[in-house]
């Protein structure tokens, strides 16, 4: 059944066993998407994320991540397509077969689900193989965040390394319908002219890079003009860009856990 009221971004608690998660369902004129966790807790740590303030528990079961998916659902704008990400908390390549058999899953029931979605932070990322064997439309999202080992090193500790993640990722490019590289805007940090060119250059033109907000951290925080002039300078290098401004902010506004600074730990400027 679906909710009468359609929020562009809504979050909606769905309890498991030992966890209350967080679905996040994004609704717009054309199509829905539906966010679900892959794991309890997050075992990749990025620094510059609230997640890490929880332990890492366990991989979600199959029936598990099904469930939110249903959860998700009944909150869709009806009528338009939707995709199904596997992107709130943990990392798809850390629970790939378990994620593999959910996509099938998807395939077999009666939803409009015509599009699936797998975020990774570069961990484990020769697992890319059993989720480019789904038989579905499908797009692969990689939490960037720099292009720069060292940089990139310190907000994701435990990651493959750059040029790793760029082999399997080319080498696996058809079974997808395109890659995304999510970049987390960070004053200071990843927006050097250094940091800028060393995203210019990294991965095929053709992958999409979404610039994406900083949450809750003000002090970080890029302003949308400082945003405009990056993206103009990446487009006029040759690449795809996406900027993120209203579901960002409605994403901090309903207090989404990923991507958010970690406030009791604050991050040192690099």
């Amino acid at each position: 059944m679906h909710n009468g009221k359609h929020e562009l971004v809504s979050r909606f608690p769905v309890s498991f066993k030992d966890h209350i998660a967080s679905v996040v369902v994004v609704n717009t004129e054309r199509r829905a998407s539906i966010s679900i966790p892959t794991q309890v807790g997050c075992p990749v740590k990025c620094s510059f994320c609230i997640s890490t303030q929880q332990p890492y528990r366990r991989r979600l079961h199959p029936r598990e991540m099904m469930m939110a998916i249903h959860h998700g659902y009944e909150n869709i704008r009806p009528g338009v397509p939707v995709t199904v990400a596997f992107s709130g908390e943990g990392d798809a390549c850390l629970n790939a077969r378990a994620v593999a058999e959910v996509a099938q899953g998807i395939s077999n029931r009666s939803m409009t689900v015509d599009k699936l979605r797998f975020s990774t932070s570069g961990t484990n990322s020769r697992a890319i193989e059993v989720l480019a064997n789904i038989s579905a439309r499908k797009t692969l999202q990689l939490s960037l965040h720099s292009a720069v080992q060292s940089t990139r090193r310190r907000l994701i500790p435990v990651s493959d390394d750059l040029d790793g993640i760029a082999s399997v990722f080319r080498r696996r490019l058809g079974a997808f319908d395109g890659i995304r590289l999510n970049y987390v805007l960070m004053r200071g940090i990843n927006d050097t002219p250094e940091e800028i060119e060393a995203l210019k250059r990294w991965g095929n033109d053709d992958w999409l890079i979404t610039l994406s907000p900083l949450m809750g951290n003000r002090a970080l925080q890029l302003s949308a003009e400082e945003v405009s002039v990056i993206a103009d300078q990446l487009v006029a290098s040759g690449r795809r860009v996406r900027v993120f401004k209203d579901v960002g902010r409605k994403l901090e506004e309903t207090n989404y856990p990923l991507l958010t600074y970690q406030e009791r730990q604050p991050m040192q400027r690099m």
